[in-house]
């Protein structure tokens, strides 16, 4: 019976070492299964700052970009929109050398008409400041064809920046006057 006994004891001692052997290999798997899913867990969340600033800071510089673009345009329209009956044939003639040339016009203004008698004859004088950017031949390209387009018409001066940087282009500014016939 003793040794019945002390094969139980041993049995009952070797089932309960295995069971705290198992045990603590169970807990070690997990230890290092949840390690490794915290440090993947930190990478991803990391991962995703950064994407998620650098994404949100692009789309922000595009939409103000854009912005900017459409802006100008709006305020080049708006000035079109305003000017007189006089002057549409010379804007017209400012927006196809433009297009012709290459160049875009961003903004285009004329304040109200003189009146005076050249030589005899009575005209009204309308003065047009048009603002183009384009890259810099296109720019002279577009200033000697509206020169040489200008009937009625004189550019009296022109001033030119010709910096180019990430959010300029090269611009061109023209101040010229444009005669019209006011007789009966």
């Amino acid at each position: 019976m003793k040794i019945r006994k002390k094969v139980l004891v041993y049995a009952g001692a070797a089932v309960y070492l295995f069971i705290v052997v198992m045990m603590g290999y169970v807990l070690f798997k997990q230890l290092d299964e949840k390690e490794s899913v915290t440090n993947e867990l930190t990478t991803t969340r990391t991962n995703l700052e950064r994407l998620s600033s650098t994404n949100l800071e692009n789309e922000k510089a595009e939409a103000e970009t854009t912005l900017a673009q459409v802006t100008s345009e709006v305020d080049g329209l708006k000035a079109m929109m305003s000017l007189k009956i006089d002057n549409v044939p010379a804007t017209e003639l400012v927006f196809e050398v433009a297009s012709k040339s290459g160049v875009s016009v961003i903004l285009l203004s004329s304040p109200t008409a003189t009146h005076e008698i050249l030589e005899g004859i009575p005209c009204s004088i309308t003065a047009i400041n048009v603002t183009v950017e384009g890259e810099e031949d296109y720019l002279v390209e577009f200033i000697t064809a509206l020169n040489v387009a200008l009937d009625t018409g004189v550019i009296q001066s022109v001033q030119m920046n010709l910096i180019e940087t990430e959010n300029q282009t090269p611009q061109a500014v023209v101040f010229m006057e444009v005669y019209n016939y006011q007789g009966g």
